[in-house]
């Protein structure tokens, strides 16, 4: 240990920000002098530019879980995770995270450079950045919009600025006379939380209003998505005739409100039942097709803005989801599962969270455990099952980038 740090500081830096953040985790509490080596104010972006740099990594987890009296946070590396028939239990690999004591319950509105973005649902319109790897809270003005819909929390590279945009549905007042309260479109506003490093740091943090786009955003998105410095929401275009699927942007530079452009999925004409949700594909868009007839697609934009880089990369075939548990899942999964010849039957149970490198699909199965699935062998494995047995109400789950980067906005 100390021929390591008896070399230079900045190489030891450059070999620390080359680990993964369960590594980082452990360094912390060796000694003080590994601690110290953790602040370094080099070692966050560092870090991230190693992470961006190499996407083929398999990312860390937030699992949310909504007690009754409380909410809970863990994180979960999936680096550090091995197969579950190699005797070593995953649910050991489980981080429970701190919670502040004085928000019980809450709902996280996105997740960007190691820092949460969440809502105090015991205090309206209540807005706070966490990092819980540093416990560290950072309360934010109220919006001036009220309880929202839909959010979404992101970073811009260059300006070093973190913003946050709220979405609100417009009721159309006309159609109150006749008790159909149909959404006329939805309003936006954003706030600037700027850097201390950042290239205004004299501007004041307020919410400004950016007005209504004729959008209906999708009520409950699991999370938004950042990609090529831009939010990404799935939406519904107003129209007079039947409401479309669309992906909807906002650039955090200019803050222009854009579409992007769709693949050839989801051709219903009216009535649709086809579900779509946005996903990172390495540092691409990616959209998942839960499509009613059973099956999961997953579409990749290889060249972001061009319609025809589109691409198909992964399917889950309804005969796989609805297949016995006995063919499908190697170990006694979650519940009634192996027992029951339904099980994956309805693509509602399933939200894909990430593609492994090693090519496996992550998903999230009934908010209740995490599995995997093999496109190449067309089979399943447990990576969570039951979660641990820690999760009473269940779980949501996200990908967070692991970071001691402190809340500098």
């Amino acid at each position: 240990m100390s021929k390591i740090l008896s070399l230079p500081r900045e190489i030891v830096v450059d070999i620390v920000s080359r680990l993964p953040i369960s590594s980082l985790l452990q360094i912390k509490l060796v000694c003080k002098s590994w601690r110290q080596l953790l602040q370094d104010p080099h070692l966050p972006s560092l870090h991230f530019s190693r992470l961006k740099t190499t996407m083929s990594s398999d990312p860390c987890l937030i699992l949310h879980s909504r007690n009754c009296a409380h909410n809970e946070l863990y994180f979960l590396d999936m680096c550090s995770l091995v197969k579950e028939d190699d005797g070593h239990p995953n649910e050991n690999k489980l981080k429970k995270l701190v919670v502040p004591p004085t928000i019980l319950k809450f709902v996280v509105l996105g997740s960007c450079r190691g820092i949460l973005c969440f809502a105090n649902l015991s205090q309206r319109a209540a807005i706070y950045l966490y990092n819980p790897l540093l416990a560290e809270l950072k309360e934010i003005p109220k919006t001036i919009c009220g309880p929202s819909y839909n959010m979404g929390f992101g970073f811009h590279q260059e300006t070093k600025e973190y913003k946050l945009v709220t979405i609100v549905a417009v009721v159309d007042r006309d159609s109150l006379r006749f008790r159909t309260a149909r959404s006329s479109g939805s309003a936006l506003s954003v706030i600037t939380l700027t850097a201390q490093n950042g290239t205004r740091p004299n501007e004041p943090t307020s919410w400004r209003r950016l007005g209504l786009v004729p959008y209906h955003f999708v009520v409950h998105q699991a999370h938004q998505v950042l990609v090529s410095g831009r939010l990404h929401w799935t939406a519904f275009r107003r129209t007079r005739g039947p409401n479309k699927h669309v992906v909807v942007s906002f650039d955090l530079s200019d803050e222009v409100v854009r579409e992007v452009p769709m693949p050839p999925i989801c051709s219903c004409e009216r009535n649709c039942r086809c579900k779509l949700e946005l996903m990172v594909a390495g540092a691409r868009l990616g959209i998942v097709e839960y499509d009613v007839g059973g099956e999961i697609k997953i579409w990749v934009m290889m060249d972001y803005g061009a319609e025809e880089s589109w691409a198909n990369e992964i399917n889950i075939d309804g005969v796989d989801i609805n297949r016995d548990g006995d063919e499908t899942i190697p170990s006694d999964t979650i519940g009634s599962a192996r027992r029951s010849r339904t099980y994956f039957h309805e693509t509602s149970d399933f939200r894909v969270l990430w593609v492994m490198r090693n090519g496996e699909v992550l998903l999230e199965y009934k908010r209740r455990g995490l599995i995997c699935y093999d496109p190449r062998n067309r089979t399943w494995r447990d990576v969570l099952p039951q979660g641990g047995g820690l999760f009473v109400n269940g779980f949501n789950a996200f990908v967070h980038d692991g970071s001691f980067s402190e809340i500098d906005c």
